[in-house]
């Protein structure tokens, strides 16, 4: 039986191989192998089988023969015959020539074998990156079709604008928003321009005779300070306009107006209409009011108008006291919580008493920031020696609700401030199951958050630098910790409270209702040491505050272009290089103003 194997093996081998006709390239290999795939690998473990037994017989044939050959330069030569030493001698030489042979033809079997796994291998290569290609031709042909989709809305918008009348026969046509739009607004706004009354506007209430103070500022926008002046050049009103510009593709853009947004009749900027619909809630006295907005289609803007705040942000009382070496008061602190979670119930509830709304929608913010929240004058009715917190800019804001299917598919890409977004706002999809990873919809919690972030500013003497923010990965940054520089200076209370608002997960921070609760307790039963601090505060929430020196702030600029004041003509404006000494009524004192800064 052995020697039946043997026999097809060495056979096998020798037609592959040892057949001077016949060809031994890739090719020929590839057909073997097809033919003798299933066969292969059980003769090849037979084979080295009767190799090994052929070496070993080889090798005992070879002592035979040494043997033999040292008995007979002992003893002289055996005689000849069939079973002689010399016939014996050349079979077994043959035999082992034929192995010899055979040995070689399989080394160069699994040479031309391990040569076939490797173009298999490129097979394989090659078949992956062909489906690579196709997927990426694929992908490119549906952005060609979005982009030629686009690009027919495009012209068709383009196309109606064209179509419309415009406002002034005389007036030449716009032509399509440029990059220099913006920049003239703020130069306008620099040079203190005066040709531009609100009349051309038509904004109820705003009519009167206005120049400009200045451009104060804007990230998305152009902010300039308009003053409304009386006959003697005294301010009577302060107005804030900002301009906001977007491009004709905007224009259907659901994310930004509220109503049908290709039906001109229906829609107004979502901004406008989240302000509006927060400033009109019950208790909303900790917002920016919304005075009046206008959209011109002609220039592709909008401008809306809104009350000015005239000590500034919170992001520069953080800075003023902080460069003075100074830490903001906690009861300043706490009276600025109290003010954002108002804000926060408002806009979750559409009011203070955290009974939600009959439609159940809510309003996010998106861009929760120190920046955001302005100081007014003070309310004489509570916390009267403080300058009143109030929230703006809801350039970013949108409404939504619980069962929203939008949400947070196209609100968490691109929106907000680095340093603080929230989890919900940073989208993650895995790239192996194209589906997102921790998919936070957008709601009350996000604002919780945000407000977080904030008083995290305020007891850290600044706001987070953008490279701190947080990836939320694992292994990475999952929130903001606070340092033992702000627990020696603020209480367990405080800080406890903004920790909880910076939670990771939505579902472990508290909502404004429990952080309501949370304050009033604070504000109201609150103790101390001496109770001193307790009786402070519960007192100036309720309209009594007394001059506490430890409680004052410091970093608070001056009031800029009160009411009354006497605004510099042009003339001397430029004498004294923008700026100079305004006179107010026989009343008050005289006080610096700075042209150009709010």
């Amino acid at each position: 039986m052995a020697k039946a194997r043997l026999r097809d093996v060495y056979l096998f081998f020798h037609t592959a191989f040892l057949n001077p006709n016949h060809p031994t390239n890739a090719s020929t290999i590839e057909s073997v192998g097809q033919d003798y795939d299933a066969k292969s690998l059980s003769r090849r473990g037979q084979a080295q089988k009767v190799l090994l037994t052929v070496i070993a017989a080889g090798e005992k044939v070879d002592k035979l023969i040494e043997s033999n050959e040292a008995r007979e330069r002992e003893h002289g030569p055996l005689p000849e015959g069939p079973g002689g030493n010399s016939v014996l001698y050349e079979r077994c030489r043959e035999r082992c020539n034929h192995y010899r042979i055979l040995l070689a033809a399989q080394r160069d079997y699994d040479a031309e074998l391990q040569a076939l796994e490797e173009l298999q291998k490129a097979q394989k290569s090659f078949d992956y990156c062909g489906l690579h290609v196709r997927e990426r031709r694929h992908n490119n042909e549906l952005h060609i079709k979005k982009t030629e989709r686009r690009l027919a809305e495009f012209v068709r918008t383009m196309t109606e604008l064209r179509k419309r009348p415009a406002a002034n026969p005389n007036k030449a046509p716009y032509s399509p928003p440029r990059d220099e739009d913006k920049d003239e607004a703020r130069e306008s706004a620099k040079r203190g321009v005066t040709e531009h009354p609100f009349v051309e506007d038509g904004t109820q209430g705003l009519l009167g005779n206005w120049t400009s103070a200045g451009y104060i500022g804007g990230g998305m926008a152009a902010a300039a300070l308009w003053l409304d002046l009386d006959e003697q050049g005294r301010i009577r009103q302060r107005v804030v306009r900002k301009d906001t510009y977007f491009s004709a593709n905007a224009l259907s853009d659901a994310t930004r107006w509220k109503g049908d947004p290709k039906v001109p009749s229906e829609r107004e900027p979502l901004e406008w209409y989240c302000q509006r619909t927060v400033q009109g809630c019950q208790g909303a006295k900790n917002v920016v009011q919304a005075l009046g907005c206008k959209v011109d289609l002609d220039r592709l803007r909008y401008r809306l108008y809104t009350a000015w705040c005239p000590f500034g942000d919170t992001e520069e009382l953080i800075y003023r006291a902080d460069k003075q070496g100074e830490i903001v008061p906690e009861a300043f602190l706490w009276m600025v919580f109290s003010a954002l979670v108002d804000c926060g119930m408002i806009m979750e509830h559409g009011n203070t008493d955290s009974v939600a709304r009959a439609d159940g929608k809510q309003i996010v913010h998106r861009d929760l920031k120190p920046q955001n929240v302005f100081l007014d004058l003070a309310d004489t009715s509570s916390w009267p020696r403080y300058a009143q917190p109030k929230l703006g800019d809801f350039g970013l804001a949108f409404e939504t609700s619980e069962d929203d299917p939008l949400n947070p598919l196209i609100w968490n890409r691109g929106g907000g401030t680095l340093g603080f977004l929230p989890p919900e706002q940073r989208s993650y999809i895995d790239r192996r199951t194209r589906e997102p990873v921790d998919a936070f919809k957008l709601l009350a919690h996000t604002n919780v958050w945000g407000v977080g972030a904030i008083m995290w500013s305020f007891v850290h003497g600044g706001q987070p630098h953008p490279d701190w923010q947080p990836d939320y990965l694992p292994g990475g940054k999952m929130t903001y910790g606070i340092s033992d520089k702000a627990k020696k200076a603020y209480s367990d209370e405080l800080l406890e409270c903004i920790e909880e608002c910076l939670s990771f997960n939505p579902a472990e921070r508290p909502s404004f209702a429990e952080l309501r609760e949370s304050i009033e307790g604070v504000l109201e039963d609150g103790e101390d040491d001496d109770g001193s601090m307790s009786t402070y505060m519960r007192w100036a929430k309720d309209g009594v505050q007394v001059e506490r020196p430890a409680e004052e702030l410091t970093g608070l600029k001056s009031e800029m272009y009160k009411i009354g004041m006497t605004l510099p003509s042009p003339a001397q404006q430029r004498q004294s290089g923008g700026g100079g000494q305004a006179e107010e009524d026989s009343e008050a004192e005289s006080t610096d103003i700075i042209m150009g800064s709010g």
